[in-house]
C-alpha cells in the first residue's frame, strides 16, 4: 500500500513492489501481509511487477478567510479500500491495478487563508497518482472559505458567511460547506468534510465542518478530511 496524508495514500499486497521518491522516502511499515507506504512528500512509486493497490489519496484543505469567516473544506477524499466508503458518500471505487512503470505521487497543500474579510481564500491542492501511462487518481483541492462572499467549491467545499451560499463539494469526494447566519456579528458556517455537509453558522456562535471519513488502510481506524471551523 502506498499512503499520502493531505495528500496519498496506496497499499498492495505483493511483495514484489519498490520505491523510490524525488524527495523525502516514504515511511514503510505492515500490516498483516500488507506493506504500507505512507508519503508525506512528492515522490515516485515503482512496482517490479503487476499487481493490485489500495489507495487513499487525500487532496489538501481549503484556507480560511479574514475574521469571522467560514471554515475551509476538507481536500478530497478517495478510495479503494474493500468495503470502504469514499468521500461525498460514495462507495469504494474500483481495483487497481499497477504495473512495472512509474507512478508519480503528488501531496496536496492546504490552502493560504486571507487576512481580509472580503477576500476568499485559496482552494487547497490537488492530490494524486499519475502513472507513465493508465487511469490516474487525483482528488480536488478543498474550497476556501469566504467573509463576505460566496464560499469555494472544491474536493468539499468552502463555508461562507452572513447567508452567503457555500461551495459545492465534489462528487464522491467530499460535501459542500455550511452557511453563515443573517448578520456581521453572527456565526459564520462550518467548511464541508469528506462524511457530512458543514454545519451552518448560528446566531450566537461559529460552526463545526463536516466530519471526515474513518479509514483502516494503515492497519489503524482513523478520521480523515474534516472540514474547518466557522468565525464568530
Amino acid at each position: 500500500m502506498v499512503e499520502w496524508l493531505a495528500g496519498n495514500r496506496i497499499r498492495g499486497t505483493s511483495t514484489e513492489r519498490t520505491t523510490t521518491t524525488v524527495s523525502t522516502p516514504p515511511t514503510i511499515s505492515t500490516d498483516g501481509n500488507y506493506t504500507v507506504l505512507k508519503y508525506t512528500e512528492d515522490g515516485v512509486f515503482i512496482p517490479k511487477g503487476s499487481f493490485n493497490v489500495e489507495y487513499l489519496v487525500i487532496a489538501g484543505g481549503g484556507g480560511g478567510a479574514g475574521h469571522y469567516s467560514g471554515g475551509g473544506g476538507a481536500g478530497g477524499f478517495r478510495t479503494n479500500v474493500s468495503g470502504a466508503t469514499s468521500g461525498g458518500g460514495g462507495s469504494a471505487e474500483s481495483t487497481y491495478s499497477a504495473t512495472a512503470q512509474n507512478y508519480t505521487i503528488t501531496i496536496g497543500a492546504g490552502g493560504d487563508g486571507k487576512t481580509i474579510e472580503t477576500d476568499i481564500a485559496d482552494n487547497g491542492g490537488n492530490s494524486s497518482i499519475v502513472p507513465t501511462s493508465g487511469t490516474s487518481i487525483i482528488s480536488i483541492g478543498g474550497g476556501g472559505s469566504a467573509g463576505n462572499t460566496v464560499g469555494s467549491s472544491g474536493g468539499s467545499g468552502g463555508a461562507g458567511r452572513v447567508n452567503q451560499v457555500a461551495g459545492a463539494g465534489t462528487t464522491n469526494q467530499g460535501y459542500a460547506g455550511g452557511v453563515g447566519a443573517g448578520a456581521a456579528n453572527y456565526g459564520s458556517g462550518g467548511g464541508g468534510g469528506a462524511g457530512a455537509v458543514g454545519t451552518n453558522g448560528t446566531t450566537s456562535s461559529g460552526s463545526a465542518g463536516g466530519v471526515g471519513v474513518s479509514s483502516s488502510i494503515t492497519g489503524t481506524a482513523t478520521f480523515y478530511a474534516g472540514g474547518g471551523g466557522g468565525g464568530q
